[in-house]
């Protein structure tokens, strides 16, 4: 038996697979990136002044965020200003509007690679290209082998992909997610509570996946009405990440929910969601109709194929939407980002050939020319 074949033999195709996917896109963004900074080099956003690097392969993968996950990994949270960041709108900004787990992360490895950003790096895309392989086993639980890889394909081509391996913890959400529901398909409730439960130390939204999950027992066809089993009460495990953080905001600061009124520094402010996507569609700002476009197009598809995806991932993707609508459209693309269920829609479609031709092809060239605004500290995609 040659060298290949004994590889073959110990990897997982769907291992295989990704390994493959990832390397090509990530060849390809790194190229399409190194050559588009060179390029614009004068027409670079100047406004933009923070950076993480001084070699410029790896700065291109830190944008916005990035500085507060650093900030947390290397110095912890504080309630107080941050005199040594650059200047930027919002004064009054404060490093606990961000959840612990990625940041404590990044600081975990950074014992090994003793630096923050690097760490930060490797726990992006190892999350990236865990979230792969789990998301084509789930996917392959109800709907099979052919639909589990266009739905990994269409994950590495989704318009705003690259951001799965920037230091951002989207490709941590995201694998939480898939595992919480792998979990919960395979009826280890334990697990899935625990992934839950981390998943709302990532980000306050995570605590609402208690919602579809409870959903995908209820539905479960052993299931009795008054006569949940006591594994199901493991799913009580997921908001107590929540709980843990606003106890430690807290500690920090005397309000259990300051990590959600310091978001008024970056103008997040309390709206109606359907006006906000009314207002997005027609306002003609550049950023706020890209934004408005990610959500609209996502819930029309949401709705549409509600019954292909069945009752849990529509509600996961519903609430994963609207609720951050109500705080404007800053950053939506990297909200619709983590709807996995949105790659399975995708695969859905791409069950026809012809269709599945444009939706690569189309996929692959966006997220070609989003990559060009993203390492240039263009503001298209936060």
């Amino acid at each position: 038996m040659g060298f290949s074949e004994a590889i073959k033999g110990r990897i997982p195709y769907e291992v295989r697979y990704v390994l493959v996917l990832f390397l090509v896109t990530r060849l390809l963004l790194l190229g399409i990136g190194i050559y588009s900074h060179i390029q614009l080099a004068p027409y670079h956003y100047h406004a933009y002044v923070w950076r993480y690097s001084e070699n410029m392969i790896l700065d291109m993968w830190g944008v916005w965020d990035t500085g507060w996950y650093l900030n947390i990994a290397e110095h912890g949270y504080t309630k107080e200003l941050i005199p040594d960041y650059p200047k930027m709108i919002g004064a009054d900004q404060r490093n606990y509007a961000f959840f612990p787990l990625y940041p404590y992360l990044m600081k975990a490895v950074s014992i090994i690679t003793g630096d923050a950003f690097v760490s930060g790096l490797i726990v992006s895309n190892a999350a990236f290209i865990a979230s792969a392989v789990l998301l084509y086993r789930l996917v392959r639980i109800d709907y099979g082998e052919s639909m589990g890889l266009r739905s990994v394909k269409y994950m590495f081509l989704f318009p705003v992909a690259f951001i799965f391996s920037g230091v951002l913890s989207e490709s941590l959400y995201l694998l939480l997610a898939v595992a919480a529901f792998y979990h919960a398909k395979k009826g280890n409730w334990m697990m899935a509570g625990l992934t839950g439960f981390l998943l709302s130390l990532t980000r306050s939204l995570g605590a609402l996946i208690i919602v579809p999950l409870v959903a995908e027992y209820l539905g479960r066809g052993d299931y009795k009405r008054g006569e949940a089993k006591q594994d199901a009460y493991y799913l009580a495990l997921i908001p107590c990440g929540l709980m843990l953080f606003m106890a430690f905001n807290h500690y920090l600061t005397g309000d259990f929910l300051a990590f959600k009124h310091i978001q008024a520094a970056w103008g997040r402010h309390l709206m109606n969601p359907l006006g906000q996507l009314v207002f997005g569609t027609v306002i003609q700002r550049t950023n706020a109709l890209f934004a408005s476009y990610f959500a609209v197009i996502s819930l029309i598809l949401f709705i549409s194929y509600k019954r292909e995806i069945g009752l849990p991932y529509t509600l996961f993707g519903l609430y994963s939407i609207l609720i951050p609508l109500t705080m404007g459209f800053m950053s939506m693309p990297r909200f619709t980002l983590v709807l996995f269920p949105l790659y399975i829609i995708m695969a859905r479609i791409g069950e026809n050939s012809r269709y599945d031709q444009v939706l690569t092809f189309s996929s692959a060239m966006l997220q070609g020319f989003l990559m060009v605004l993203w390492s240039n500290g263009f503001t298209l995609v936060i």
